[in-house]
């Protein structure tokens, strides 16, 4: 008998029966399977959870850029309120239309201010912002009077 025909029928049995021991195997211990990454069963599984995962993903992303262009658009309000650009009220108004929706933002607000209206406490909020800007004290001096104008009443000492 040639050395091919032998090889053929060495092949035909071993296959078979290396076949048998992995699926023996699977139904008498499938986390020794698993393990040895033979669980061919669950890759139908394996790909939904992975495409679920992928879903996730999608929404964390969309979210975080959601909230990466809500900060930009507030600091670009604070930059506009510090250039003298936009007077303090209009900003505050602009910035609580924006905000307003976010728990947290009524939150910080709460806690850290008081006011007769969210926009007042948006605009003390506004003016601490501002004061971490290293531009002098005229800067905290204007926008005490653009508060005094708006809102009736002298800003509050922080």
């Amino acid at each position: 008998m040639s050395f091919r025909v032998r090889k053929v029928r060495v092949l035909a049995v071993a296959v078979p029966v290396a076949f048998a021991v992995v699926a023996g195997t699977a139904l008498a211990d499938p986390v020794l399977v698993e393990s040895m990454g033979l669980d061919v069963w669950e890759i139908g599984r394996l790909e939904r959870q992975l495409q679920a995962e992928d879903r996730v993903t999608q929404k964390l992303d969309a979210d975080l850029q959601g909230v990466q262009d809500m900060a930009a658009l507030n600091e670009a309000i604070l930059d506009d309120v510090i250039a003298g650009r936009l007077e303090l009220s209009a900003a505050a108004e602009r910035k609580w239309e924006l905000n307003r929706h976010r728990a947290t933002t009524l939150n910080h607000l709460d806690r850290h201010y008081a006011g007769d209206s969210y926009p007042q406490k948006v605009a003390q909020d506004l003016v601490a912002r501002a004061g971490r800007d290293d531009r002098g004290p005229g800067l905290r001096d204007r926008l005490a009077r653009e508060y005094r104008a708006a809102y009736g009443v002298d800003l509050p000492k922080d």
